[in-house]
Formats: C-alpha cells, structure tokens, sequence
C-alpha cells in the first residue's frame, strides 16, 4: 500500500518490522506484567475509526524504510485526508491491506472471530 505524505510517496508494509512497532506503541499492563498486544489493540482502535490509532499505523507501516515521514507530515497528512472527508475510504485501504498481508492474515482473521462471540 502506498501513501502520498507530504509530497513524497511512502509505501506501508505490514510485516515483523511492523508487528514490532505496533507492540511498542501498545503494551497492557496486568499485575506489574506488560504484555504488547499491538496487532489486537490496533485493530480494536481501527474499528472504533480512532485517527490516533490510524497515525500508529502508518508510522509503523514506513517504520521499515530508511526515510519515512515526521510525525508533523503523517498528522498534516491526516488532517487533510479527514477535511476532505475520505477518512473512511482510508481506514477501509488500510485494513484491506493490512488483512492481506501473510503475516497479519491469519491473526487478523482470530481477531475478528473473537470480537464476533464477544459481540453475541
């Protein structure tokens, strides 16, 4: 998936690099354990349309190449996608990708499963 920001096409990947830094930016914290639940957590945020939740992703998705965009261009970035009103269209791109992606597929797929019997 490639995204325009800032003058500058990036492209997403959502692989181990990925994974990783999703587990960084969301760790739980139960009995004095952290434990990173990255992937879970994003997709909960992505679901709920959170614009936070959607920055993180994105920043973890250039987090593999050499150059990727500031935090201020990855949040005028969004800015302008919701003035626009194509945030949906966006979220809707970014979890289409980010359920094809071999290393992400099969976990998105119990993810949702399990967000389906908790929802009954």
């Amino acid at each position: 998936m490639k995204l325009t920001i800032g003058q500058k096409e990036y492209e997403l990947k959502f692989g181990l690099k990925f994974l990783r830094e999703l587990d960084k930016a969301y760790v739980q914290k139960i009995e004095g354990m952290e434990f990173s639940m990255g992937l879970q957590q994003a997709n909960i945020y992505l679901n709920m349309k959170d614009p936070n939740a959607l920055s993180t992703v994105i920043k973890a998705g250039v987090s593999h190449l050499d150059s990727h965009p500031s935090n201020d261009d990855v949040e005028a970035y969004l800015e302008g996608v919701y003035e626009s009103g194509n945030e949906v269209q966006l979220l809707k791109d970014v979890q289409g990708a980010m359920e094809q992606a071999p290393f992400l597929k099969q976990q998105i797929k119990e993810i949702q499963k399990n967000q389906k019997k908790v929802q009954k």
